[in-house]
């Protein structure tokens, strides 16, 4: 995967300190979880190590992402426990809803103070506390050069797509199936019937009657985080989501994963009637090639959003950005204190450009005054924290 940087850094928040220093331990501090939180919390990790070289941060890649990190700072069995689970969702807790989840099998439960979650599985004396870590968007692209018929199309639906009409270009599901499960068949005008077919002109008849080529991230390694939340995003009978289906709905066979996120957009580009989905930082750097980032109507009666740094800061590009977090075991004051020091670092105008180095989008002035009155609340309690 190439790293990029980030298009972004103006926006860093004046909140944010120079780490020309950093208050150094000897422990040893674990982060697993999240493989979409994995690049950043790694180079966080090597940025930590040049200020602190007798400190080990080690991060951990996990197949099942965010799932395996709050089992492991939950400490289940046979689980190795750690210190920060990495995640891009909130742990499971019937109070605290989220679309694409279930959340019966409830993870730890929130606690008044509202950012701490008391673990309801594995060693339940364990608490954790929650931290911003950074936004994460994923955004659909086309080709935009100035004779692309797909950008000509998406322009005559409206000047983006809505949620019916990206869940037809890309689910394996047939128009039976997706009828029967709340889609709207007036999202495809002018189908032609054919299952076998996605072409662009059943969309509208003034699009290009050529076939919709799909493409995106990995679905398995390093960046499957992406293509999950991209599914749970449309698919509502996406493995892992609510069962209303005897099959789950996933992405069509005719899918290209690529590994790097260069790849997708020339993906785009390149290949006749494409669409595909991105990281945002990746895909917005490759506008003056001719990229196109198209915008998302998440309601029939709301507008089109495009994907910005604004957009995704404040959450109106929905369905596709969320807040990602540092879930920092609390109970623990030796674990609490070293990982406070750790997180300090990544509120610092460096913790945040080596966000910006990778694919992330950066925090706000407020979201970064909010972790570090965290972070001084716990430091001063921690001896009578429990």
């Amino acid at each position: 995967m190439k790293i990029h940087h980030a298009l972004l850094l103006t926006i860093l928040s004046v909140a944010a300190t120079p780490a020309k220093s950093a208050i150094c331990f000897e422990d040893a501090l674990t982060c697993a979880g999240s493989t979409t939180v994995y690049p950043v919390a790694i180079q966080w990790a090597s940025s930590f190590a040049d200020l602190c070289p007798k400190t080990n941060v080690t991060v951990d890649w996990e197949l099942f992402g965010s799932t395996v990190g709050a089992k492991r700072v939950c400490a289940v069995p046979p689980y190795e426990p750690i210190e920060i689970a990495t995640m891009t969702r909130s742990f499971k807790d019937p109070k605290v809803g989220q679309v694409g989840y279930n959340v019966s099998d409830v993870e730890a439960v929130l606690q008044p103070d509202g950012y701490t979650y008391k673990c309801a599985i594995g060693d339940t004396t364990r608490y954790v506390a929650q931290f911003p870590a950074f936004y994460d968007a994923v955004v659909l692209l086309v080709n935009g050069g100035g004779d692309s018929a797909v950008a000509k199309c998406i322009e005559t639906l409206g000047g983006g797509l809505n949620m019916d009409q990206i869940r037809w270009l890309f689910s394996n599901f047939t128009e039976s199936q997706l009828k029967a499960s709340n889609w709207s068949a007036a999202s495809l005008p002018n189908s032609d019937g054919d299952d076998e077919t996605h072409l662009w002109s059943e969309l509208d008849s003034s699009c290009p009657a050529v076939e919709v080529k799909i493409a995106g991230t990995d679905t398995v390694g390093r960046l499957s985080g992406e293509a999950e939340w991209f599914q749970r995003s449309f698919f509502p009978g996406f493995k892992g989501g609510p069962p209303l289906y005897s099959s789950a709905e996933g992405l069509r066979s005719a899918y290209e994963s690529h590994i790097d996120h260069d790849e997708v957009n020339t993906h785009v580009l390149k290949e006749d009637g494409a669409i595909a989905f991105n990281s945002y930082q990746t895909a917005a750097s490759a506008v003056t090639a001719g990229v196109m980032l198209v915008p998302v109507k998440s309601t029939a009666s709301g507008a089109y959003v495009a994907p910005t740094t604004e957009t995704i800061q404040d959450l109106t590009y929905v369905p596709l950005s969320r807040l990602a977090s540092m879930n920092l075991l609390k109970s623990d004051c030796t674990a609490l204190l070293n990982g406070l020091s750790f997180l300090e670092y990544t509120y610092t105008s460096d913790g945040q450009n080596d966000i910006s180095t990778t694919y992330g989008v950066p925090l706000t002035e407020d979201d970064i005054k909010t972790a570090t009155a965290r972070i001084e609340e716990l430091r001063a309690g921690c001896p009578s924290l429990f």
